[in-house]
């Protein structure tokens, strides 16, 4: 290798170092001001804390009803997680907080194994270097900064999901591994119901090498699944399956997937790489590679479809997520590829390094804000005013941000947001949000937004009629019974 390569090397190296190096900094940065924040950072993370309560209490999955508001949306497992760490912190959000934390932490590492897996083959060292780029390089990506340190269920549920990736790519030498990663799967989607990427990649890619360990696995799968879901039931009653999968089915905003500039480019670039991924694999099937090759084109293409899911109402870039992860495993393997070739003094295909250059070049060049970020001050001194007036005032309260209530020592009574568009879609009637402000049930009802995805025009008026502004803080709104 001539000198210039030899810089032309080293500068790609140092690229890739400083942009590794500055996404796991600003992650740990994100990280501390997160779990050092007592109030709500993201709108639902007060919602999830609510339903770790329901747990707790054994009135998760009660039907919705004048006397039960609140619509448990989420599955069990991380909800279960959450509640043990809160058993020994005594502080719910921070437990939730800290539960996410250290699955997006574990799932790094998975990354890392995936990687190792797919490079088997090459020689020891690139591999290890392909490994700690898949482990590192989601931490550059915003959604995942963002999202980590925060509660919600989606870094558990994707953390198990991969897991069970690792496992069916190590399959093909032990095919018993198969039965940890059908597990891994169910338990996923019993964290977060549309973890579905992961298995349907797996079955698809056993299914073209081999037909019968996967129908096994399916079958396994469903009447495990069946299993799982009856025992909710038959502790839960049958308004389980509506609190997990029909609450769950409200609304969509098409125009959300335009806004979202990088996501339609990503989808794009992922199934174009799917297409030259599963034509060299139908090429050389039956050849070394050919299987994780299969396996990791189809769940990048799985993960790519998913991230349709950022229409949703309610839904951000979580859903894209699963997807960074798995271009961080894909930027791996080329780093390890390009790594092997420098070592045997042969230059790779163009892609490697042009790719890697890219990704160190887009993250260095653009000061990213940081989008999640926590509160500035004065939203805390807010959100804390809020708290302590709360804490005074008698009976139950209504509010769109729940954690001022948890911080206040109040059990949330309803995810009103998500009751409103339950009510929109016809699902529950207004009258059921509607009726216990008309009835001044609630000693206040917190209002930081005038969205009509949260208020509906009735339920807005019904507070206007009955109840009246007591305090304002920040963009907090505190309307107590008008005849008080």
């Amino acid at each position: 290798m001539n000198r210039a390569d030899r810089w032309a090397w080293a500068v790609l190296a140092a690229l890739v170092a400083a942009t590794l190096a500055r996404g796991v900094v600003q992650a740990a940065l994100a990280a501390h001001g997160a779990l050092h924040y007592p109030f709500e950072i993201d709108y639902s993370e007060g919602t999830t804390a609510a339903q770790v309560l329901g747990l707790q209490s054994g009135v998760l999955y009660a039907p919705l009803g004048p006397e039960q508001l609140m619509a448990w949306c989420y599955a069990p497992v991380y909800l279960a997680l959450a509640a043990l760490a809160d058993a020994g912190l005594g502080d719910i959000l921070l437990a939730g907080r800290l539960v996410s934390l250290a699955s997006a932490v574990l799932w790094s590492a998975v990354l890392g194994l995936v990687c190792l897996l797919a490079t088997d083959g090459l020689a020891r060292r690139p591999r290890l270097l392909g490994a700690v780029v898949a482990a590192l390089s989601p931490w550059c990506f915003l959604p995942v900064r963002g999202w980590a340190p925060l509660m919600h269920v989606d870094f558990t549920a994707i953390l198990l999901s991969t897991a069970g990736i690792a496992c069916v790519l190590a399959s093909p030498r032990r095919p018993g591994l198969l039965v940890p990663a059908v597990m891994l799967f169910l338990a996923a989607l019993f964290t977060k119901q549309s973890a579905l990427a992961a298995p349907l990649a797996a079955s698809l890619a056993v299914a073209v090498h081999w037909p019968r360990r996967a129908l096994a696995c399916v079958l396994a799968a469903v009447a495990l699944g069946a299993a799982g879901l009856g025992l909710i039931v038959a502790i839960s009653g049958a308004s389980a399956l509506d609190h997990l999968f029909l609450y769950n089915t409200h609304g969509a905003r098409l125009g959300r997937l335009g806004a979202l500039v990088l996501l339609p480019v990503g989808l794009c670039l992922s199934l174009a790489l799917v297409i030259l991924w599963l034509r060299q694999a139908g090429a050389a099937r039956g050849q070394p590679g050919a299987f994780p090759r299969l396996l990791l084109a189809l769940y990048l293409a799985t993960t790519a479809l998913m991230t349709l899911g950022v229409m949703k109402i309610g839904a951000n870039w979580n859903y894209t997520i699963e997807m960074l992860g798995v271009w961080a495993v894909i930027g791996g393997i080329m780093a390890a590829r390009a790594w092997s070739a420098r070592a045997a003094g042969t230059l790779p295909g163009p892609a490697a390094p042009v790719a890697l250059s890219l990704l160190a070049l887009v993250q260095l060049a653009f000061p990213w804000p940081d989008w999640q970020a926590v509160p500035d001050a004065q939203a805390r001194a807010d959100a804390a005013a809020v708290s302590a007036f709360v804490r005074t005032l008698p009976g139950p309260v209504l509010s769109e941000d729940p954690a001022t209530l948890l911080h206040a020592g109040k059990v949330p009574v309803a995810d009103i947001f998500l009751l409103s568009q339950l009510a929109l879609a016809g699902m529950v009637p207004d009258s059921l949000i509607d009726a216990p402000i008309r009835a001044a049930e609630y000693g206040a009802i917190v209002v930081t937004s005038n969205s009509p995805e949260v208020w509906l025009p009735s339920t807005r008026d019904a507070i206007r009629t009955h109840y009246s502004l007591a305090r304002t803080f920040g963009r907090y709104a505190i309307h107590v019974p008008a005849a008080r």
